[in-house]
């Protein structure tokens, strides 16, 4: 028996931020996809099971970092911005939720519930599960955690449990903590994002692939055998296409148009791409 598998990078259309009420439905939509290289492998807590069907095999899943398509580096490099101001990144962490393999017959495979992702943390980056055989063509995930998801619902870990949403502000889970200094140090950049106020601006990332699973070690065309699926996470796309800027923003957690800006860019930060040299 031998495996297969294709990679492809579809393009999408951008979707626009979501701003439902914590009880709304959130419907899964297409996102467009830019390169931010987020190393994250397939996520525990598979609810099918793979022991009786001799066609599954192992998939990885990696998520990569990136800014302009070179590796996101901490604490040291100064970026720009599309606005010309200077930032430098010293944490990267956020939250997947309803994680999911997408079959080409349109049923789905779950594959976590919540899954934690630290920039700075390969340990937190790259999962391997084995999955049921077959043609899978889209990879889903949603940002964040739904608003109205209470703390502590999600799995006890420390690494959630650390990502708590004040209560006064909403309660529930941050989405994301992008933080770091603006113009050599003169003020804070705190891009913190979550269910502010009540209001859920978590949004689902749909990437097409094109992964066949029949038991061998699955593989991505233009790559050496045994290689994995990547995900990229693009942070510069955070700051556009809807222009944000850093001057005077301080801490947004309370700031609804912030959380707005930051929940639609974000929707195109994520694509899956073949891993280039050096990344």
């Amino acid at each position: 028996m031998h495996a297969t598998a294709r990679h492809v990078v579809a393009a999408g259309t951008p979707l626009q931020s979501l701003k439902q009420p914590m009880n709304a439905k959130l419907p899964l939509r297409p996102v467009t996809r830019r390169p931010l290289l987020v190393l994250l492998t397939l996520f525990t807590g598979l609810v099918v099971s793979c022991g009786d069907n001799p066609d599954a095999g192992d998939v990885t899943i990696t998520f990569h970092h990136t800014v302009a398509d070179a590796p996101l580096v901490f604490n040291s490099v100064d970026y720009i911005n599309p606005a010309g101001e200077t930032y430098n990144v010293t944490r990267l962490e956020y939250i997947l939720t309803d994680a999911m393999l997408v079959r080409a017959n349109g049923t789905s495979l779950d594959l976590q519930s919540a899954a934690y992702i630290n920039a700075a943390d390969p340990s937190t980056t790259q999962w391997t599960k084995k999955v049921p055989g077959g043609q899978y063509s889209t990879l889903s995930f949603r940002f964040g955690v739904p608003a109205g998801t209470p703390f502590g619902d999600l799995p006890n870990s420390g690494n959630l449990n650390q990502m708590e949403w004040p209560a006064p502000m909403g309660g529930g889970y941050h989405y994301m903590r992008l933080e770091g200094l603006v113009e050599a140090g003169s003020e804070a950049l705190l891009s913190h994002l979550g269910p502010s106020r009540g209001t859920d601006y978590s949004f689902v990332v749909d990437l097409p692939i094109d992964l066949y699973v029949d038991g061998e070690p699955a593989q991505v065309p233009d790559q050496a055998p045994g290689s994995h699926l990547h995900v990229t996470m693009e942070v510069d796309q955070w700051w556009q296409p809807n222009p944000y800027t850093f001057a005077g923003r301080g801490m947004i957690m309370g700031d609804a148009d912030a959380q707005a800006l930051l929940s639609a860019n974000g929707e195109n930060v994520f694509s899956v791409v073949p891993i280039s040299p050096g990344l």
